[in-house]
């Protein structure tokens, strides 16, 4: 992708994915899972920059990666991972935001490297 403006948000893609793995290897998996969702965000944006006059601004990935699908359908295979991740948008960062999943749900280990893995094969796939 060689357009300034969408590597820039490769660029800041990247840096959530090195925080995401940081914060992982210290055990703050709420935290982790953030970045790991803010990581595939702007993947996912930087592709729509690169391909499109405009991108929408929201941060349901699911939806983006629709409209990234639209111009190559090579996207659908991250729609199990955005489906994952997208949970991690309010969930790890408000009590209570999720109600049928209790007040302070933390993700585990496992969930943590399966959302971190997830947003660094989203930023290969489009970088």
């Amino acid at each position: 992708m060689s357009d300034g403006t969408s590597q820039r948000w490769l660029d800041y893609a990247a840096r959530d994915l090195a925080v995401a793995k940081l914060t992982s290897e210290e055990g703050f998996t709420g935290h982790a899972c953030f970045c790991a969702q803010q990581c595939a965000e702007k993947s996912l944006k930087a592709y729509l920059i690169a391909t499109q006059e405009d991108f929408p601004r929201i941060h349901r990935l699911q939806e983006l990666l629709a409209y990234c699908a639209l111009e190559s359908e090579d996207f659908l295979q991250f729609q199990e991972a955005c489906e994952d991740l997208d949970q991690y948008y309010t969930l790890t960062r408000y009590p209570g935001s999720a109600p049928d999943v209790g007040p302070d749900t933390i993700p585990t280990v496992e969930e943590t490297q399966q959302a971190v893995e997830a947003a660094e094969q989203i930023l290969s796939f489009v970088a």
